[in-house]
Protein backbone atom coordinates (compact mmCIF):
# COMPACT_ATOMS: atom_id res chain seq x y z
CA UNK A 1 0.00 0.00 0.00
CA UNK A 2 1.58 3.31 -1.06
CA UNK A 3 1.70 6.35 1.22
CA UNK A 4 -1.17 8.15 -0.51
CA UNK A 5 -3.53 5.21 -0.08
CA UNK A 6 -2.40 4.68 3.50
CA UNK A 7 -3.09 8.30 4.40
CA UNK A 8 -6.56 8.24 2.90
CA UNK A 9 -7.85 4.84 4.00
CA UNK A 10 -11.12 5.03 5.93
CA UNK A 11 -10.17 2.76 8.81
CA UNK A 12 -7.39 4.99 10.19
CA UNK A 13 -7.65 4.95 13.99
CA UNK A 14 -5.08 6.55 16.30
CA UNK A 15 -4.59 5.93 20.02
CA UNK A 16 -3.92 9.41 21.40
CA UNK A 17 -2.21 8.42 24.64
CA UNK A 18 0.00 5.93 22.81
CA UNK A 19 0.97 8.69 20.39
CA UNK A 20 1.86 11.04 23.26
CA UNK A 21 4.00 8.37 24.88
CA UNK A 22 5.74 7.62 21.58
CA UNK A 23 6.19 11.35 20.98
CA UNK A 24 8.18 11.82 24.20
CA UNK A 25 10.22 8.68 23.54
CA UNK A 26 10.92 10.04 20.05
CA UNK A 27 12.27 13.29 21.52
CA UNK A 28 15.12 11.37 23.13
CA UNK A 29 16.10 9.45 20.01
CA UNK A 30 15.32 11.72 17.03
CA UNK A 31 16.11 15.40 16.64
CA UNK A 32 13.22 16.18 14.29
CA UNK A 33 10.08 14.69 12.73
CA UNK A 34 7.69 12.48 14.70
CA UNK A 35 7.64 9.03 13.09
CA UNK A 36 5.55 6.82 15.40
CA UNK A 37 2.37 7.16 13.34
CA UNK A 38 1.15 7.84 9.81
CA UNK A 39 3.31 10.16 7.65
CA UNK A 40 1.14 13.24 8.20
CA UNK A 41 2.04 13.21 11.91
CA UNK A 42 5.59 14.31 11.08
CA UNK A 43 4.22 17.88 11.23
CA UNK A 44 2.42 17.32 14.57
CA UNK A 45 3.81 18.79 17.79
CA UNK A 46 2.29 17.61 21.08
CA UNK A 47 0.81 20.36 23.26
CA UNK A 48 0.51 20.06 27.05
CA UNK A 49 -3.07 21.30 26.59
CA UNK A 50 -4.64 18.05 25.37
CA UNK A 51 -7.49 19.92 23.67
CA UNK A 52 -5.05 21.78 21.43
CA UNK A 53 -2.89 18.70 21.05
CA UNK A 54 -5.80 16.65 19.69
CA UNK A 55 -6.85 19.55 17.49
CA UNK A 56 -3.29 19.61 16.14
CA UNK A 57 -3.56 15.98 15.03
CA UNK A 58 -6.60 16.77 12.90
CA UNK A 59 -4.93 19.93 11.58
CA UNK A 60 -1.92 17.89 10.48
CA UNK A 61 -4.25 15.38 8.83
CA UNK A 62 -6.16 18.09 6.99
CA UNK A 63 -2.92 19.70 5.79
CA UNK A 64 -1.96 16.33 4.27
CA UNK A 65 -5.36 15.90 2.59
CA UNK A 66 -6.69 13.33 5.09
CA UNK A 67 -10.35 13.93 5.88
CA UNK A 68 -11.46 10.74 7.65
CA UNK A 69 -9.84 9.96 10.99
CA UNK A 70 -10.63 8.60 14.47
CA UNK A 71 -8.62 9.47 17.58
CA UNK A 72 -9.16 7.30 20.68
CA UNK A 73 -8.77 8.91 24.11
CA UNK A 74 -8.89 7.00 27.41
CA UNK A 75 -11.96 7.88 29.48
CA UNK A 76 -9.91 9.20 32.43
CA UNK A 77 -8.08 11.67 30.21
CA UNK A 78 -11.26 12.38 28.22
CA UNK A 79 -12.89 13.65 31.42
CA UNK A 80 -10.30 16.46 31.45
CA UNK A 81 -11.11 17.61 27.91
CA UNK A 82 -13.25 20.61 27.07
CA UNK A 83 -15.41 18.61 24.69
CA UNK A 84 -17.69 21.50 23.57
CA UNK A 85 -14.63 23.61 22.67
CA UNK A 86 -12.99 20.69 20.93
CA UNK A 87 -16.10 19.83 18.93
CA UNK A 88 -16.58 23.46 17.88
CA UNK A 89 -13.01 23.77 16.63
CA UNK A 90 -12.95 20.36 14.96
CA UNK A 91 -16.06 21.27 12.96
CA UNK A 92 -13.80 23.11 10.51
CA UNK A 93 -12.60 19.72 9.24
CA UNK A 94 -15.90 17.92 8.70
CA UNK A 95 -18.68 16.15 10.57
CA UNK A 96 -17.58 15.51 14.17
CA UNK A 97 -18.78 12.51 16.19
CA UNK A 98 -17.77 11.88 19.82
CA UNK A 99 -18.86 8.60 21.36
CA UNK A 100 -17.71 6.59 24.39
CA UNK A 101 -17.06 2.92 23.68
CA UNK A 102 -15.70 0.85 26.57
CA UNK A 103 -12.61 2.53 28.00
CA UNK A 104 -12.25 5.08 25.21
CA UNK A 105 -13.81 8.25 23.88
CA UNK A 106 -13.71 8.01 20.10
CA UNK A 107 -13.34 11.37 18.33
CA UNK A 108 -14.23 10.80 14.71
CA UNK A 109 -14.29 13.09 11.69
CA UNK A 110 -15.69 11.69 8.46
CA UNK A 111 -16.51 13.22 5.12
CA UNK A 112 -15.12 16.20 3.36
CA UNK A 113 -14.75 19.50 5.18
CA UNK A 114 -17.77 21.78 4.60
CA UNK A 115 -15.71 24.98 4.64
CA UNK A 116 -15.19 26.66 1.29
CA UNK A 117 -11.63 27.50 2.31
CA UNK A 118 -10.68 23.89 3.00
CA UNK A 119 -12.64 21.88 0.44
CA UNK A 120 -11.19 20.69 -1.88
CA UNK A 121 -8.02 19.88 0.12
CA UNK A 122 -5.28 22.47 0.22
CA UNK A 123 -3.19 22.78 -2.94
CA UNK A 124 -0.29 20.34 -2.57
CA UNK A 125 2.37 23.00 -3.20
CA UNK A 126 1.41 24.72 0.10
CA UNK A 127 0.91 21.69 2.36
CA UNK A 128 4.54 21.23 3.39
CA UNK A 129 5.05 24.88 4.35
CA UNK A 130 1.78 25.11 6.28
CA UNK A 131 2.69 21.98 8.22
CA UNK A 132 6.20 23.28 8.92
CA UNK A 133 5.01 26.66 10.19
CA UNK A 134 2.38 24.96 12.35
CA UNK A 135 5.03 22.67 13.84
CA UNK A 136 7.26 25.62 14.72
CA UNK A 137 4.41 27.14 16.74
CA UNK A 138 1.81 29.85 16.19
CA UNK A 139 3.00 33.17 17.62
CA UNK A 140 0.36 35.71 16.59
CA UNK A 141 -2.89 34.27 17.97
CA UNK A 142 -4.84 36.43 20.42
CA UNK A 143 -6.42 39.84 20.96
CA UNK A 144 -4.79 43.24 21.30
CA UNK A 145 -5.59 45.51 24.20
CA UNK A 146 -5.39 49.28 24.15
CA UNK A 147 -1.86 50.42 23.16
CA UNK A 148 0.28 52.20 25.71
CA UNK A 149 1.33 54.85 23.20
CA UNK A 150 -1.49 57.42 22.71
CA UNK A 151 -0.43 57.95 19.08
CA UNK A 152 -1.22 54.32 18.26
CA UNK A 153 -4.58 52.58 17.97
CA UNK A 154 -6.02 49.15 17.31
CA UNK A 155 -8.10 48.53 14.18
CA UNK A 156 -10.12 45.34 13.74
CA UNK A 157 -11.76 43.51 10.85
CA UNK A 158 -13.79 40.29 10.85
CA UNK A 159 -14.55 37.91 8.00
CA UNK A 160 -16.45 34.62 8.47
CA UNK A 161 -15.92 34.70 12.27
CA UNK A 162 -12.16 35.28 11.93
CA UNK A 163 -10.83 38.53 13.38
CA UNK A 164 -7.65 40.38 12.44
CA UNK A 165 -6.57 43.18 14.77
CA UNK A 166 -3.61 45.45 14.09
CA UNK A 167 -1.94 48.04 16.29
CA UNK A 168 -1.08 50.95 13.99
CA UNK A 169 0.98 54.07 14.64
CA UNK A 170 0.29 57.60 13.39
CA UNK A 171 2.07 56.89 10.08
CA UNK A 172 0.04 53.74 9.37
CA UNK A 173 2.87 51.35 10.31
CA UNK A 174 1.72 48.01 11.78
CA UNK A 175 3.41 47.57 15.15
CA UNK A 176 1.56 44.37 16.13
CA UNK A 177 -0.85 42.02 14.33
CA UNK A 178 -2.95 39.35 16.00
CA UNK A 179 -5.80 37.04 14.97
CA UNK A 180 -8.40 34.78 16.55
CA UNK A 181 -11.31 32.61 15.47
CA UNK A 182 -9.52 30.64 12.72
CA UNK A 183 -9.57 26.84 12.66
CA UNK A 184 -7.57 24.15 10.93
CA UNK A 185 -4.80 25.06 8.48
CA UNK A 186 -6.31 28.53 8.18
CA UNK A 187 -4.98 29.27 11.69
CA UNK A 188 -1.43 28.79 10.42
CA UNK A 189 -2.03 30.77 7.22
CA UNK A 190 -3.46 33.79 9.08
CA UNK A 191 -0.68 33.55 11.68
CA UNK A 192 1.94 33.74 8.92
CA UNK A 193 0.04 36.67 7.42
CA UNK A 194 0.27 38.55 10.72
CA UNK A 195 4.04 38.06 10.67
CA UNK A 196 4.16 39.58 7.19
CA UNK A 197 2.08 42.61 8.23
CA UNK A 198 4.22 43.57 11.23
CA UNK A 199 6.84 46.21 10.50
CA UNK A 200 5.23 47.23 7.22
CA UNK A 201 2.66 49.89 6.39
CA UNK A 202 -1.00 48.95 6.48
CA UNK A 203 -1.25 50.05 2.86
CA UNK A 204 1.60 47.74 1.86
CA UNK A 205 -0.18 44.91 3.66
CA UNK A 206 -3.36 45.63 1.72
CA UNK A 207 -1.61 46.00 -1.64
CA UNK A 208 0.96 43.22 -1.49
CA UNK A 209 0.57 41.31 1.80
CA UNK A 210 -1.29 38.33 0.33
CA UNK A 211 1.15 38.21 -2.60
CA UNK A 212 3.98 37.95 -0.09
CA UNK A 213 2.02 35.29 1.85
CA UNK A 214 1.44 33.12 -1.21
CA UNK A 215 5.12 33.31 -2.14
CA UNK A 216 6.11 32.54 1.47
CA UNK A 217 4.01 29.36 1.58
CA UNK A 218 4.62 28.02 -1.94
CA UNK A 219 6.93 25.03 -2.08
CA UNK A 220 9.90 24.97 -4.45
CA UNK A 221 9.93 21.18 -4.55
CA UNK A 222 6.23 20.45 -5.22
CA UNK A 223 4.98 21.62 -8.59
CA UNK A 224 1.74 23.67 -8.42
CA UNK A 225 -1.27 22.51 -10.40
CA UNK A 226 -1.75 26.02 -11.79
CA UNK A 227 -0.06 26.57 -15.14
CA UNK A 228 1.39 29.96 -15.94
CA UNK A 229 1.37 32.99 -13.65
CA UNK A 230 0.36 32.10 -10.09
CA UNK A 231 -1.40 34.67 -7.91
CA UNK A 232 -3.26 34.50 -4.63
CA UNK A 233 -6.48 34.95 -6.62
CA UNK A 234 -6.11 32.00 -9.00
CA UNK A 235 -4.61 29.44 -6.63
CA UNK A 236 -5.85 27.87 -3.38
CA UNK A 237 -8.99 29.58 -1.93
CA UNK A 238 -7.41 29.56 1.54
CA UNK A 239 -5.83 32.91 0.59
CA UNK A 240 -9.25 34.56 0.26
CA UNK A 241 -9.65 34.99 4.03
CA UNK A 242 -6.46 37.03 4.67
CA UNK A 243 -7.20 39.08 1.57
CA UNK A 244 -10.73 39.94 2.73
CA UNK A 245 -9.49 40.70 6.25
CA UNK A 246 -6.72 43.11 5.27
CA UNK A 247 -8.79 44.85 2.60
CA UNK A 248 -11.60 45.40 5.09
CA UNK A 249 -9.19 46.58 7.77
CA UNK A 250 -7.41 49.03 5.44
CA UNK A 251 -10.75 50.33 4.19
CA UNK A 252 -11.72 51.10 7.80
CA UNK A 253 -8.36 52.79 8.38
CA UNK A 254 -8.72 54.95 5.24
CA UNK A 255 -12.26 55.93 6.26
CA UNK A 256 -10.99 57.07 9.65
CA UNK A 257 -8.18 59.01 7.97
CA UNK A 258 -10.76 60.75 5.77
CA UNK A 259 -8.63 60.71 2.64
CA UNK A 260 -7.89 58.55 -0.37
CA UNK A 261 -4.96 56.15 -0.30
CA UNK A 262 -1.66 57.80 -1.34
CA UNK A 263 0.75 56.32 -3.85
CA UNK A 264 2.36 53.22 -2.32
CA UNK A 265 6.15 53.61 -2.46
CA UNK A 266 6.93 51.15 0.30
CA UNK A 267 10.25 49.28 0.27
CA UNK A 268 11.44 47.01 3.06
CA UNK A 269 14.30 48.44 5.08
CA UNK A 270 17.67 46.69 5.04
CA UNK A 271 18.37 44.92 8.33
CA UNK A 272 20.87 46.48 10.74
CA UNK A 273 23.02 43.32 10.62
CA UNK A 274 23.41 43.45 6.84
CA UNK A 275 23.78 47.23 6.89
CA UNK A 276 26.75 46.95 9.26
CA UNK A 277 28.77 44.78 6.85
CA UNK A 278 31.35 46.22 4.50
CA UNK A 279 31.01 45.72 0.74
CA UNK A 280 33.77 43.10 0.81
CA UNK A 281 32.04 41.20 3.62
CA UNK A 282 28.73 41.26 1.77
CA UNK A 283 30.28 39.97 -1.46
CA UNK A 284 32.07 37.20 0.44
CA UNK A 285 28.87 36.06 2.15
CA UNK A 286 26.93 36.15 -1.13
CA UNK A 287 29.64 34.19 -2.96
CA UNK A 288 29.83 31.50 -0.26
CA UNK A 289 26.05 31.21 -0.02
CA UNK A 290 25.62 30.86 -3.79
CA UNK A 291 28.21 28.08 -3.86
CA UNK A 292 26.53 26.22 -1.00
CA UNK A 293 23.03 26.64 -2.46
CA UNK A 294 24.17 25.41 -5.89
CA UNK A 295 25.81 22.36 -4.32
CA UNK A 296 22.73 21.60 -2.24
CA UNK A 297 20.30 22.03 -5.15
CA UNK A 298 22.76 20.42 -7.61
CA UNK A 299 22.83 23.48 -9.86
CA UNK A 300 25.85 23.99 -12.19
CA UNK A 301 26.40 27.66 -11.30
CA UNK A 302 29.00 27.54 -8.52
CA UNK A 303 31.15 30.01 -10.47
CA UNK A 304 28.50 32.76 -10.51
CA UNK A 305 30.51 35.77 -9.37
CA UNK A 306 29.04 38.71 -7.42
CA UNK A 307 30.90 41.87 -8.45
CA UNK A 308 29.03 44.71 -6.77
CA UNK A 309 26.32 45.63 -4.27
CA UNK A 310 24.14 48.56 -5.27
CA UNK A 311 21.75 50.41 -2.97
CA UNK A 312 22.74 48.01 -0.15
CA UNK A 313 20.62 45.15 -1.48
CA UNK A 314 21.03 44.69 -5.26
CA UNK A 315 23.65 42.04 -6.03
CA UNK A 316 25.27 42.28 -9.46
CA UNK A 317 26.31 38.87 -10.82
CA UNK A 318 28.51 37.84 -13.72
CA UNK A 319 26.94 34.88 -15.47
CA UNK A 320 26.20 35.57 -19.14
CA UNK A 321 27.67 32.19 -20.09
CA UNK A 322 24.50 30.58 -18.72
CA UNK A 323 21.91 32.75 -20.49
CA UNK A 324 21.07 30.11 -23.11
CA UNK A 325 20.97 27.25 -20.63
CA UNK A 326 17.42 25.87 -20.11
CA UNK A 327 15.92 26.75 -16.74
CA UNK A 328 18.57 29.34 -15.87
CA UNK A 329 16.02 32.07 -15.14
CA UNK A 330 14.07 29.81 -12.80
CA UNK A 331 17.25 28.68 -11.08
CA UNK A 332 18.27 32.30 -10.50
CA UNK A 333 14.94 32.82 -8.73
CA UNK A 334 15.68 29.82 -6.48
CA UNK A 335 19.13 31.19 -5.66
CA UNK A 336 17.69 34.63 -4.89
CA UNK A 337 15.08 33.11 -2.59
CA UNK A 338 17.79 31.31 -0.62
CA UNK A 339 19.88 34.48 -0.39
CA UNK A 340 16.85 36.26 1.04
CA UNK A 341 16.24 33.46 3.52
CA UNK A 342 19.83 32.93 4.62
CA UNK A 343 21.37 36.40 4.42
CA UNK A 344 19.00 39.35 4.03
CA UNK A 345 15.26 39.48 3.07
CA UNK A 346 15.68 42.59 0.87
CA UNK A 347 18.33 41.11 -1.44
CA UNK A 348 17.75 40.82 -5.15
CA UNK A 349 20.11 39.61 -7.84
CA UNK A 350 20.57 40.92 -11.37
CA UNK A 351 22.97 39.89 -14.10
CA UNK A 352 25.64 42.39 -15.07
CA UNK A 353 24.58 44.23 -18.24
CA UNK A 354 26.58 44.02 -21.47
CA UNK A 355 27.52 47.69 -21.03
CA UNK A 356 28.86 46.99 -17.53
CA UNK A 357 30.72 43.96 -18.88
CA UNK A 358 32.49 46.07 -21.52
CA UNK A 359 33.42 48.70 -18.89
CA UNK A 360 34.75 46.02 -16.55
CA UNK A 361 36.82 44.44 -19.33
CA UNK A 362 38.22 47.86 -20.24
CA UNK A 363 39.18 48.53 -16.62
CA UNK A 364 40.86 45.14 -16.38
CA UNK A 365 42.80 45.79 -19.58
CA UNK A 366 44.00 49.16 -18.28
CA UNK A 367 45.00 47.67 -14.93
CA UNK A 368 47.10 45.00 -16.66
CA UNK A 369 48.99 47.45 -18.84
Amino acid sequence: MNEHNRQNRLEEVLDYEALVKAYYQNLHTTLRNFRAGPPFLESWVHDEDHNRSILGIFEAAASAGVHTLTVKVGTSLAAQLDQPWLKENLAAFGNVHMQTEGDFLNIHIGGQCPSATLNPPIESSYQESIGRFFSSGLTREGKLGEPECPAERVIKATYEKITLNCQVDEKGLVKKARHFGANGPLRTVVDCFCQILEGRSLQEGSDHGVIRLEKMLRSETVAPTIKGLITADNTDPIFKTPKMLIRSLYSEYSREQGKDAPWNNWTDAVSSVWNALSTEERLYKVRETIMNVCKQLKLPYCDLEPTAVKNNSRIILVGHQYLNQPGFGHHLMLIEKELKRLLEPTLEIVLESREDTNKREARTKRDNQ
